[in-house]
């Protein structure tokens, strides 16, 4: 909700009836866990900014859904 539909933490800590930390701690666990996930299928290579300019999967069963990355050339 926050990342993909800009929801703010403190509306899905009311929505989701926690706290604004544990709202706050289970985003980050989120991002982590995505994180790990899109490592375990894909190697990135970054800009200096930190963001994605190539992949190459790393894993051939990982995409079997499809992947839905978007590539710029």
């Amino acid at each position: 909700m926050y990342e993909f539909d800009g929801v703010s933490q403190k509306d899905i800590a009311a929505l989701e009836s926690i706290s604004l930390s544990g709202a706050k701690s289970r985003i980050q666990r989120g991002r982590a866990s995505l994180e790990a996930m899109l490592k375990s299928c894909c190697e990135f290579q970054l800009d200096r900014r930190g963001n994605v300019v190539d992949y190459e999967t790393v894993n051939d069963g990982c995409c079997d859904n499809g992947c839905v990355w978007n590539r710029h050339e």
